[in-house]
């Protein structure tokens, strides 16, 4: 409720014709995912959950997003550790909804080389602020 009375607050009106996205970071890609639900019912937009460094279960109902973007970093053992913790997440439970997620089309995922979670490696970090940047552009985009 809160966030979307910050919508409306700051003149967001889904009759316009605008969709959301909503972007989280580590544990706030679950966060991202759990709110999209609630939001669906009080403004019922297209709406886009773009993760980057995400941990998160992919048991929420993700037929309601409109799309899920990932970026993650090909050195981040939290967000792999992820996959392993969420067994919804595996390649091996097809009937799940994040496989039903897959095979849909919905997800699209960017890589980036030697990011890692935090600090000197993480998103934030001068090395990679700019990579990350333009993946969430080019998820945007797509």
């Amino acid at each position: 409720l809160r966030i979307a009375q910050r919508l409306a607050h700051a003149g967001f009106h889904p009759d316009q014709g605008a969709g959301l996205v909503l972007l989280g970071y580590s544990g706030g890609a679950e966060m991202a995912f759990g709110v999209a639900d609630y939001l669906q019912h009080l403004a019922p937009v297209p709406l886009r959950v773009i993760t980057f460094c995400g941990v998160f279960s992919g048991n929420h109902p993700l037929e309601r997003v409109s799309s899920i973007g990932m970026v993650v970093g090909s050195r981040d053992p939290v967000a792999a550790f992820g996959r392993i913790a969420y067994p919804g997440r595996s390649g091996l439970l097809a009937v799940s909804r994040w496989g039903e997620a897959l095979r849909r089309g919905q997800v699209q995922r960017r890589t980036i080389a030697g990011m890692g979670h935090n600090g000197e490696r993480g998103p934030f970090a001068e090395d990679y602020r700019e990579p990350l940047l333009a993946a969430i552009l080019s998820l945007l985009a797509a």
